[in-house]
């Protein structure tokens, strides 16, 4: 079975030539990408670049789950159209719920430079932690005409089905910063399980012992279960009992103070602190947790780490707010082998063990974390 760019560009051609023709009309649904690899003799992945080709020019709208429609409106002009597009960068995108000074902006930038360098063009859409926006985003992306899509999904307690459909209907697809459980859906994010234990174990290396973890529903992602289980194996090695009443796992992502259910938030946290004072430390599974337990322990007249040492994952350097221990994740290697990944799927030069990359975390020590006082927040 042929395939290839020369053949893709006929294949193209050719359905092009049959909308043209009204053998397509404007409205109807095209035959599937299947049907049409069996009708021209050709492998399914030509007829989905060639289609491609055609939504991004604007001769077919396609949606996730339903199909390839003839769009309602072509002329003539469209021939021009070709011809000046045949110069055009071939187009990826990248959805992700914001940036942030601790988490996204290496990633995007990184990924950006990454595909510019190999020749292709991206087209970012932020979701703002809405899965509602994470599926019009997807929509739009695969209706613009993009090869292929990098995704930061929404944390929640199940993925949207707009991403699922991508998955199983073979459309190139790359998860950034996260991973599916169960279902493999190429990745690249940090070893979680690992960088989550090493948290954990500096806090008992300094001889902690009631350890808080902070974090969204850990059930929310597999990158939160990681987490959670880093953190549990780290007692368990090192003998120390798991409390369940210091897990506090059911606040909202990242960004959450921003919303309009920060307020709740902080006094959940507030809450929390206030029922344990036998809480000598915390593992917060964001910044922005952490930064709200500073903010919250200056109110209370707790100092960090003298009464209370909070580890996370990464930490801006800010002027007014010095910088937690973290977990430095390697942000830039994540956003550029995340386009490695893709740009590799869409031109089918992928093997099954490059479609699941862990990078490793770096354990950054600063002034949060200390040996437990005597009394702790009592």
């Amino acid at each position: 079975m042929r395939s290839g760019p020369p053949l893709q560009n006929e294949i193209y051609q050719a359905i092009r030539k049959r909308i043209l023709a009204r053998e397509f009309t404007p409205g109807s649904q095209l035959p599937t990408e299947q049907k049409l690899a069996e009708q021209l003799h050709v492998s399914r992945i030509t007829v989905h670049r060639a289609l491609q080709k055609l939504a991004q020019e604007g001769f077919i709208l396609r949606y996730p789950g339903k199909g390839s429609f003839v769009a309602d409106k072509y002329n003539a002009d469209f021939s021009s159209k070709s011809i000046q597009s045949e110069g055009n960068r071939p187009l990826i995108g990248f959805i992700l719920p914001d940036v942030s000074d601790d988490f996204g902006i290496d990633v995007l930038t990184s990924a950006i430079a990454q595909a510019e360098a190999a020749n292709w063009s991206v087209l970012v859409s932020f979701t703002n932690q809405s899965q509602e926006a994470e599926e019009t985003a997807i929509r739009r992306a695969v209706q613009a005409g993009v090869n292929g899509l990098l995704v930061n999904p929404v944390y929640g307690e199940f993925y949207n089905e707009a991403l699922l459909r991508l998955h199983v209907e073979n459309f190139p697809l790359v998860l950034v910063d996260k991973r599916l459980d169960k279902i493999h859906v190429p990745y690249v994010t940090t070893d979680n399980h690992t960088a989550a234990y090493e948290l954990t174990k500096h806090l008992i290396d300094l001889g902690h012992r009631h350890i808080g973890f902070i974090s969204p529903g850990v059930t929310a992602t597999a990158t939160l279960e990681d987490r959670f289980a880093g953190y549990l194996a780290a007692l368990e090695d090192h003998g120390i009992p798991y409390e369940p009443p210091l897990n506090l796992s059911a606040l909202p992502t990242g960004g959450a103070v921003n919303s309009p259910d920060g307020p709740e938030v902080r006094r959940t946290i507030q809450n929390y602190l206030a029922q344990h004072n036998e809480l000598t430390a915390v593992v917060a599974t964001e910044y922005v947790f952490a930064s709200i337990l500073d903010d919250i322990c200056r109110e209370m007249n707790l100092s960090i780490p003298d009464d209370l040492s909070v580890v996370c994952f990464d930490s801006p350097k800010l002027a007014h707010r010095g910088e937690f221990t973290h977990i430095a994740q390697e942000q830039k290697q994540i956003g550029a082998k995340a386009v490695d990944m893709l740009l590799r799927i869409i031109r089918e030069e992928k093997s099954d063990d490059e479609t699941s990359i862990l990078l490793p975390g770096k354990l950054v020590t600063e002034r949060s974390s200390a040996a437990p006082s005597v009394c702790g927040m009592i």
